[in-house]
């Protein structure tokens, strides 16, 4: 079974536990969509709206995930981790300290890294180290490098130098 069918029937299951479970809403799926992005306005300004929201609380709401969904200067991970502490972690979204908590009520669920791991919906982001043999193919070069790093240094420094490299 080819990976892309794997995740796919994960995502079903997943699918059939936001329906059947938690109650909510499929929406269907988005592959193709026009204009398909990771956070629907429309959406979500009408559930924020129609929990009685200001128009500006929910206009800064939309631009604070959608800034931290779409920051080109961060990967894919960083930029999940900002959304996820936006939505989880009640970071102020208004001036007189509204927290998103109280701004998303019920919207959010709270489903966790670790669960989504354990689901097979996300893999597993973790940073593996490692090593990578190398061989000195010019031994003279490194002596011309050290040599310039060096320069100027006391003797005692330079034997420490030495010592250390």
């Amino acid at each position: 079974m080819p990976i892309g069918q794997a995740e796919r029937q994960t995502q079903q299951r997943v699918i059939q536990l936001f329906r059947n479970t938690l109650g909510y809403q499929y929406l269907g799926h988005w592959q193709d969509r026009p204009n398909n992005r990771n956070i629907n306005p429309e959406l979500l300004e009408a559930f924020l709206t129609e929990q009685g929201h200001s128009a500006a609380l929910i206009q800064r709401t939309l631009h604070l995930l959608n800034r931290a969904a779409n920051d080109q200067t961060q990967g894919l991970y960083a930029c999940n981790k900002a959304v996820y502490d936006l939505l989880r972690y009640d970071v102020p979204v208004k001036a007189d300290k509204q927290k998103s908590a109280e701004v998303f009520g019920g919207y959010i669920h709270t489903y966790k890294f670790n669960e989504a791991v354990r689901d097979g919906v996300v893999p597993d982001l973790r940073y593996e180290a490692r090593n990578i043999d190398q061989a000195l193919t010019s031994p003279e070069r490194i002596d011309q490098w050290f040599a310039a790093k060096t320069r100027g240094l006391t003797d005692i420094a330079l034997v420490k130098e030495q010592h250390d490299y």
